[in-house]
């Protein structure tokens, strides 16, 4: 009688460890199927497009597994979403920034005619305007730049928002707010970056421009000695 017991015991336990397998693989080719969909939405080019490709993945989950299916689509589109934010980012426009350096040193750093182009000594060198009035035109170069760079960033953060738009129409609810909260994150990043590079470029000019401005009177001492020595 107890050893029936035990082999009644024994079979129910040998069904319910094969049963529980038989859950464990359908749940783990379930979550490889819709990774498999994922995959191929991530190739799309378009929201709707990856979307109508996703859901397709989702659409075969189990019922009781959708909740958790439904979290990963959310999380595996802002990924995407993010990458393809990344991706159709506008450029910084450095020309312009570049080209307001160059006026800003032709205005403040070199000395020029009535028609403002600069001069040249008996050597041929550019004049500088040396130490004479350096922090009144060291405010106003500075000024002219920062300026400069308010308009680039706000220019570039207008062109990035249309982009942030765009890629958030055609979402709603839930799936809206997680990839929203992605992008939006992403957007201040981007643009401290476009900020610290402009920083980059204006410190650098800024320092070329006083070791310029400085320097001319070394320059104009040296040749006004070697022109006496002469």
């Amino acid at each position: 009688m107890f050893r029936r017991y035990l082999s009644i015991l024994l079979f129910f336990s040998i069904i319910a460890g094969i049963s529980a397998q038989e859950g464990l693989e359908t749940q783990t080719a379930g979550r490889e199927s819709l990774l498999v969909y994922f995959g191929r939405a991530d190739r799309e080019e378009t929201l709707e497009a990856w979307l109508s490709v996703a859901n397709l993945g989702l659409a075969a989950a189990p019922e009781w597994e959708r909740d958790e299916y439904e979290e990963l689509l959310k999380e595996r589109l802002a990924e995407w979403t993010e990458e393809k934010f990344e991706r159709t980012l506008p450029l910084v426009d450095v020309l312009s920034f570049l080209s307001e350096i160059k006026n800003a040193n032709l205005e403040y750093l070199f000395e020029t005619d009535g028609s403002g182009n600069i001069l040249f000594d008996s050597a041929g060198d550019p004049m500088l305007k040396g130490m004479a009035d350096l922090d009144e035109h060291r405010e106003a170069w500075d000024a002219q730049l920062e300026d400069k760079i308010e308009i680039l960033v706000s220019n570039w953060e207008t062109d990035a928002l249309i982009v942030y738009e765009e890629l958030l129409d055609g979402l709603e609810g839930e799936v809206k707010g997680t990839v929203e909260g992605k992008l939006s994150a992403s957007l201040a990043s981007y643009k401290r970056n476009v900020e610290r590079e402009f920083e980059r470029l204006y410190r650098q000019a800024e320092s070329k421009f006083l070791f310029s401005r400085r320097k001319d009177m070394f320059s104009l001492r040296k040749k006004t000695e070697e022109e006496t020595a002469g």
